[in-house]
């Protein structure tokens, strides 16, 4: 008899991915040069509104692909609809959310890596790699800050490494934390969560 698996790994797979590839974007801008610090910098708010409605769209389809008992799905489903409704509005206003943006793509990496910390802790029983986890996670925490520190007037640049190096981990972080859970059964997930 085969052991149900967690369903919805795949959705921590296709994120990390597609934070690689925002990263990378992010990368290739500032080798290739910044040229408008300002433009450079709305056009990073509109990629990330993008990356943010596509991982909305990721979350809602895994939170209702994994189905059963509310807490399996219900986060999911949740923090879908709000990075979905948050990218389309970066998407539609980029010039009104510019500033905005940058400060939110911190918070949302920061945020991002704290709940990898929780994952990591939370699971470590079962994941092979929590160490390596916790460790891209506090790296993560050390570029947010540098991040949400820095003056965005001065160094366009800056914030373009910053971003980019934050985004290449936490895609890393989410494509071995993905792996991780896809072994796992959905009930020992609720069982975890439970002792917490």
């Amino acid at each position: 008899m085969s052991k149900k698996k967690f369903k919805s790994w795949w959705v921590l797979l296709v994120r990390g991915i597609l934070i690689l590839a925002f990263g990378i974007m992010a990368l290739l801008k500032v080798l290739s040069g910044i040229g408008n610090p300002v433009e450079a910098l709305i056009n990073l708010s509109v990629y990330f509104g993008v990356l943010i409605f596509i991982i909305g769209i990721l979350n809602i389809i895994g939170a209702l692909y994994q189905g059963g008992p509310r807490d399996d799905w219900m986060w999911m489903l949740t923090t879908g609809m709000l990075d979905l409704l948050i990218g389309v509005l970066i998407m539609i206003y980029p010039f009104m959310t510019g500033p905005v943006v940058l400060l939110f793509i911190g918070f949302w990496v920061l945020s991002g890596s704290i709940l990898q910390i929780t994952h990591a802790l939370l699971f470590k029983e079962h994941l092979k790699n929590w160490k390596i986890t916790i460790a891209i996670a506090v790296l993560i925490i050390i570029l947010s800050y540098l991040y949400l520190t820095s003056d965005i007037e001065e160094s366009a640049a800056m914030i373009f490494y910053l971003v980019a190096s934050a985004m290449l981990i936490l895609g890393v972080g989410n494509v071995i934390l993905s792996f991780s859970v896809k072994e796992m059964s959905p009930r020992k997930v609720r069982e975890m969560r439970a002792n917490v």
